[in-house]
Protein backbone atom coordinates (compact mmCIF):
# COMPACT_ATOMS: atom_id res chain seq x y z
CA UNK A 1 0.00 0.00 0.00
CA UNK A 2 1.13 3.38 -0.87
CA UNK A 3 2.10 6.06 2.27
CA UNK A 4 -0.76 8.13 0.33
CA UNK A 5 -3.63 5.36 0.07
CA UNK A 6 -3.45 5.04 4.20
CA UNK A 7 -6.76 6.04 5.97
CA UNK A 8 -6.64 7.65 9.50
CA UNK A 9 -9.31 8.31 12.19
CA UNK A 10 -12.32 9.54 11.02
CA UNK A 11 -12.07 8.85 7.74
CA UNK A 12 -12.19 5.58 8.36
CA UNK A 13 -16.14 4.86 7.72
CA UNK A 14 -17.09 1.45 9.55
CA UNK A 15 -19.03 1.62 12.32
CA UNK A 16 -17.13 -1.70 14.26
CA UNK A 17 -13.45 -2.52 13.47
CA UNK A 18 -11.17 -5.31 14.61
CA UNK A 19 -8.83 -2.55 17.19
CA UNK A 20 -5.18 -3.60 18.00
CA UNK A 21 -3.53 -1.51 20.92
CA UNK A 22 -0.04 -0.85 20.49
CA UNK A 23 1.10 -3.27 22.78
CA UNK A 24 -0.39 -6.10 20.90
CA UNK A 25 -4.05 -5.87 22.96
CA UNK A 26 -6.59 -6.61 20.66
CA UNK A 27 -10.16 -5.27 20.57
CA UNK A 28 -12.28 -8.06 18.15
CA UNK A 29 -15.25 -5.76 17.78
CA UNK A 30 -15.32 -2.19 19.12
CA UNK A 31 -17.18 0.65 18.33
CA UNK A 32 -14.92 2.94 16.15
CA UNK A 33 -15.84 5.92 18.57
CA UNK A 34 -14.61 4.05 21.11
CA UNK A 35 -11.84 2.84 19.47
CA UNK A 36 -10.72 6.87 18.50
CA UNK A 37 -11.29 7.63 22.15
CA UNK A 38 -8.64 4.74 23.07
CA UNK A 39 -6.44 6.35 20.86
CA UNK A 40 -7.19 10.04 21.91
CA UNK A 41 -6.30 9.47 25.08
CA UNK A 42 -3.02 8.24 24.04
CA UNK A 43 -2.51 11.12 22.10
CA UNK A 44 -2.20 8.50 19.17
CA UNK A 45 -4.07 7.59 15.62
CA UNK A 46 -5.85 5.01 14.20
CA UNK A 47 -4.99 2.96 10.89
CA UNK A 48 -6.75 1.07 8.68
CA UNK A 49 -4.59 -2.27 8.12
CA UNK A 50 -7.12 -4.10 6.46
CA UNK A 51 -10.44 -3.45 4.91
CA UNK A 52 -13.27 -5.60 6.10
CA UNK A 53 -14.85 -8.25 4.17
CA UNK A 54 -17.88 -10.20 3.73
CA UNK A 55 -17.55 -11.49 7.15
CA UNK A 56 -14.97 -9.91 8.67
CA UNK A 57 -14.66 -6.54 10.28
CA UNK A 58 -12.14 -4.07 9.47
CA UNK A 59 -8.18 -4.35 10.98
CA UNK A 60 -7.27 -1.45 12.76
CA UNK A 61 -3.86 -0.44 14.87
CA UNK A 62 -3.15 2.32 17.31
CA UNK A 63 -0.17 4.65 15.90
CA UNK A 64 1.44 7.21 16.10
CA UNK A 65 0.86 8.94 12.45
CA UNK A 66 3.72 10.82 11.65
CA UNK A 67 6.00 8.23 12.99
CA UNK A 68 4.08 5.27 11.19
CA UNK A 69 3.94 7.30 8.06
CA UNK A 70 7.72 7.89 8.22
CA UNK A 71 8.15 4.44 8.40
CA UNK A 72 5.82 2.97 5.97
CA UNK A 73 7.53 5.70 3.08
CA UNK A 74 11.04 4.37 4.32
CA UNK A 75 10.09 0.74 3.30
CA UNK A 76 8.27 2.25 0.03
CA UNK A 77 11.37 3.62 -1.22
CA UNK A 78 13.52 0.56 -0.22
CA UNK A 79 11.19 -1.62 -2.12
CA UNK A 80 11.16 0.18 -5.28
CA UNK A 81 14.93 0.42 -5.04
CA UNK A 82 14.98 -2.97 -5.07
CA UNK A 83 12.28 -3.50 -8.14
CA UNK A 84 14.88 -1.22 -10.01
CA UNK A 85 17.86 -2.95 -9.43
CA UNK A 86 16.81 -6.67 -10.30
CA UNK A 87 16.17 -6.13 -13.98
CA UNK A 88 18.84 -7.04 -15.83
CA UNK A 89 19.52 -10.29 -17.38
CA UNK A 90 23.25 -11.33 -18.00
CA UNK A 91 23.27 -14.07 -20.79
CA UNK A 92 26.15 -16.45 -21.52
CA UNK A 93 27.10 -18.81 -23.83
CA UNK A 94 28.70 -22.07 -23.47
CA UNK A 95 29.90 -25.26 -24.87
CA UNK A 96 29.12 -28.62 -23.44
CA UNK A 97 32.74 -29.90 -24.13
CA UNK A 98 34.18 -26.65 -22.24
CA UNK A 99 37.29 -27.32 -19.85
CA UNK A 100 37.60 -27.12 -16.40
CA UNK A 101 39.37 -24.01 -15.81
CA UNK A 102 36.85 -22.03 -18.23
CA UNK A 103 33.52 -23.84 -16.18
CA UNK A 104 35.17 -22.97 -13.31
CA UNK A 105 35.77 -19.19 -14.85
CA UNK A 106 31.76 -19.19 -15.99
CA UNK A 107 30.81 -20.25 -12.74
CA UNK A 108 32.65 -17.39 -10.26
CA UNK A 109 31.17 -14.96 -13.18
CA UNK A 110 27.79 -16.41 -12.62
CA UNK A 111 28.14 -16.52 -9.04
CA UNK A 112 28.99 -12.62 -8.70
CA UNK A 113 26.38 -11.72 -11.62
CA UNK A 114 23.89 -13.00 -9.57
CA UNK A 115 24.50 -11.77 -6.12
CA UNK A 116 24.77 -7.96 -7.78
CA UNK A 117 21.34 -8.67 -8.26
CA UNK A 118 20.85 -10.20 -11.56
CA UNK A 119 19.50 -12.77 -13.39
CA UNK A 120 22.14 -15.21 -15.46
CA UNK A 121 20.76 -17.28 -18.35
CA UNK A 122 23.10 -20.21 -19.59
CA UNK A 123 22.54 -21.49 -23.00
CA UNK A 124 24.75 -24.59 -23.02
CA UNK A 125 25.54 -25.27 -27.18
CA UNK A 126 26.13 -29.31 -27.71
CA UNK A 127 26.29 -29.39 -31.25
CA UNK A 128 29.92 -30.64 -30.80
CA UNK A 129 29.07 -33.32 -28.93
CA UNK A 130 27.22 -35.94 -31.53
CA UNK A 131 28.63 -39.79 -31.08
CA UNK A 132 31.66 -40.40 -33.64
CA UNK A 133 29.03 -42.68 -35.45
CA UNK A 134 26.69 -40.26 -35.80
CA UNK A 135 29.12 -37.35 -36.98
CA UNK A 136 30.40 -40.30 -39.84
CA UNK A 137 27.02 -40.45 -40.57
CA UNK A 138 26.67 -36.95 -41.39
CA UNK A 139 30.20 -36.38 -42.90
CA UNK A 140 28.75 -39.39 -45.12
CA UNK A 141 25.56 -38.14 -46.27
CA UNK A 142 26.48 -33.95 -46.57
CA UNK A 143 28.04 -35.78 -49.90
CA UNK A 144 24.92 -36.81 -51.47
CA UNK A 145 22.15 -34.83 -50.40
CA UNK A 146 21.25 -31.59 -51.54
CA UNK A 147 20.98 -28.62 -48.54
CA UNK A 148 17.66 -29.39 -47.77
CA UNK A 149 17.48 -32.96 -47.84
CA UNK A 150 21.23 -33.34 -45.52
CA UNK A 151 19.08 -31.34 -42.95
CA UNK A 152 16.18 -33.24 -42.80
CA UNK A 153 18.28 -36.05 -42.41
CA UNK A 154 21.35 -35.01 -39.86
CA UNK A 155 17.92 -33.71 -37.42
CA UNK A 156 16.96 -37.40 -37.96
CA UNK A 157 20.28 -38.26 -36.74
CA UNK A 158 20.31 -35.39 -33.93
CA UNK A 159 17.22 -37.41 -33.08
CA UNK A 160 18.20 -41.12 -32.75
CA UNK A 161 21.39 -39.68 -30.84
CA UNK A 162 19.41 -37.43 -28.41
CA UNK A 163 19.97 -39.48 -25.40
CA UNK A 164 23.87 -39.44 -25.44
CA UNK A 165 23.43 -35.84 -25.83
CA UNK A 166 21.40 -35.43 -22.60
CA UNK A 167 23.24 -37.57 -20.19
CA UNK A 168 26.66 -35.01 -21.69
CA UNK A 169 24.54 -31.73 -20.72
CA UNK A 170 23.18 -33.40 -17.39
CA UNK A 171 26.82 -33.84 -16.27
CA UNK A 172 27.71 -30.52 -17.31
CA UNK A 173 24.59 -28.69 -15.31
CA UNK A 174 24.80 -30.73 -12.29
CA UNK A 175 28.78 -29.73 -11.88
CA UNK A 176 27.51 -25.93 -12.75
CA UNK A 177 24.68 -26.40 -9.78
CA UNK A 178 27.71 -27.75 -7.43
CA UNK A 179 29.95 -24.97 -8.13
CA UNK A 180 27.22 -22.11 -6.99
CA UNK A 181 26.99 -20.10 -3.97
CA UNK A 182 24.07 -20.81 -1.54
CA UNK A 183 23.19 -17.37 -2.31
CA UNK A 184 22.09 -18.41 -5.65
CA UNK A 185 18.69 -19.95 -6.56
CA UNK A 186 17.69 -21.84 -10.00
CA UNK A 187 14.95 -19.93 -11.94
CA UNK A 188 14.47 -22.42 -14.68
CA UNK A 189 16.15 -25.43 -14.25
CA UNK A 190 17.67 -27.43 -17.21
CA UNK A 191 15.41 -27.05 -20.56
CA UNK A 192 15.90 -28.26 -23.87
CA UNK A 193 15.34 -25.43 -26.33
CA UNK A 194 16.61 -27.95 -29.85
CA UNK A 195 18.07 -31.03 -30.43
CA UNK A 196 21.35 -29.82 -29.36
CA UNK A 197 20.69 -25.94 -27.02
CA UNK A 198 19.70 -26.33 -23.39
CA UNK A 199 18.97 -23.29 -21.57
CA UNK A 200 18.97 -22.60 -17.53
CA UNK A 201 19.06 -19.52 -15.43
CA UNK A 202 19.77 -18.20 -11.81
CA UNK A 203 18.32 -15.15 -9.68
CA UNK A 204 19.25 -14.16 -6.58
CA UNK A 205 18.12 -16.20 -3.41
CA UNK A 206 15.51 -13.30 -2.24
CA UNK A 207 13.97 -13.07 -5.77
CA UNK A 208 10.62 -14.85 -6.82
Amino acid sequence: MFVSQYIFDNDIKDDKIFLIDEDGTKFPNIELSQALKIAKDKKKNIVLIVPAKEKSLSICRVVDKQKFLFEAKKKEKEKQKNLNSVQKLKEVSIRSKIGKADLERYIKNTISWVENNNQVKIKIDAKNDISEISREEIKQISRKLDKDEFNKKRLEILNNNSHLIDNIVQKLYEKIISGLSEKVKITQPLKRVNNTTFITIFSPLNRK
